[in-house]
């Protein structure tokens, strides 16, 4: 933060979230300063950086996009699950990963749903974390869910169902 602060003048919070965005790589953090100093949309720096970020220009690779997908499709938002599962896609996720991580998911939901978690062996993290999606899906609907993501990996294994098209087959049949 010390290092940006002397090239360009900007918040604390946005020098932390371009470190975020160049990955703490100083070289990066120069070249996308140069852009703020030549893109200068306005005479406040802060903004520009805030403009420059929304519209792509400053870079921001994505990270944790399965994780984020996974509790899109839990929350049942179509439309930024599928945003996300292109974010996946463009950073070459592989499907069957995020198969296995939204199957263990669901499973987990599933148990906290229909039961004591302390008696399912579930930890507090765990419960934590899918809490918020309880009662979005009925334990049917995580059941029938838990069942297309086995026929879906199962398609990929056999090569019945091309790769590409697995959790979008998912989605369409789930949401």
């Amino acid at each position: 933060v010390k290092y940006i602060k002397r090239e360009i003048s900007l918040s604390e919070e946005n020098c932390k979230a371009l470190i975020d965005c160049c990955d703490g790589d100083y070289g990066r953090i120069l070249l996308e300063i140069d852009k703020i100093k030549s893109y200068e949309v306005t005479d406040n720096y802060d903004k520009t950086f805030t403009h420059l970020l929304s519209t792509g220009v400053i870079y921001r690779q994505p990270k944790d996009a399965i994780f984020d997908f996974v509790n899109a499709f839990l929350e049942r938002d179509a439309n930024k699950a599928y945003n996300l599962l292109l974010q996946s896609e463009s950073v070459g996720e592989a499907n069957m990963v995020i198969l296995s991580v939204l199957y263990n998911s669901v499973k987990t939901l599933l148990q906290i749903q229909s039961g004591d978690s302390k008696k399912l062996g579930l930890n507090g993290w765990q419960v934590k974390n899918l809490l918020p999606y309880k009662d979005k899906y009925s334990n049917g609907e995580l059941v029938r869910c838990m069942k297309i993501i086995r026929y879906c990996e199962k398609g990929i294994k056999t090569g019945v169902m091309p790769d590409y098209m697995s959790i979008k087959y998912l989605m369409v049949n789930v949401m």
